[in-house]
């Protein structure tokens, strides 16, 4: 069982913000060979999208990905379209249970409770919302719980396809420039 830190979950968005446009291309490209599915998932879920939200929805998917690959000690599979499939009916059902509540208060400790990567759950509110951002993307609240949904697969996905190995964490270290 894979639980990823909350230093690391901090260690890895921080990394990724100081990415260079090169390098954060090459770790698109990176993650496109990756996590196939789980790429063509997002963009596929997020097409309808204004732009902004798409960039948006798959820079954060990039970080999450990176916080299971920078994780010491394990190895991940690819992810089959299956896999996304059955987490993405679940989530779409959650969000929409949640979406009565308001947004997600990443601080609260029910938010802990919906994943089994709080750390890394908690980060989804924070990324996608708009008070500790650099440049927010304005998000209505249909676009809000839809990014809520398709991000939440993208963890739970990855985190089903995690297993106990012996590499290193390497993430972001290769595609920093």
């Amino acid at each position: 069982m894979v639980h990823i830190s909350a230093e690391l979950v901090t260690e890895t968005w921080q990394r990724a913000g100081a990415l260079s446009p090169g390098a954060a291309e090459r770790l698109q490209r990176q993650a496109g060979r990756f996590q196939e599915q789980v790429v063509g998932f997002v963009i596929g879920s997020l097409a309808e999208d204004r732009p902004d939200v798409i960039g948006l929805g798959l820079y954060v998917m990039l970080v999450i990905v990176e916080m299971f690959r920078s994780a010491p000690g394990i190895r991940i599979r690819k992810v089959r379209a299956r896999e996304i499939s059955d987490r993405w009916a679940y989530n779409r059902k959650l969000s929409v249970k949640l979406a009565v509540r308001g947004r997600l208060d990443p601080a609260a400790p029910a938010v802990a409770e919906l994943s089994t990567e709080p750390h890394v759950f908690r980060y989804l509110p924070e990324a996608i919302g708009e008070e500790n951002q650099e440049d927010p993307v304005p998000l209505t609240n249909a676009e809000y719980w839809h990014l809520v949904a398709v991000l939440k697969t993208v963890l739970d996905t990855v985190h089903d396809a995690c297993r106990p190995g012996s590499r290193r964490g390497r993430g972001l270290a290769s595609a920093r420039s």
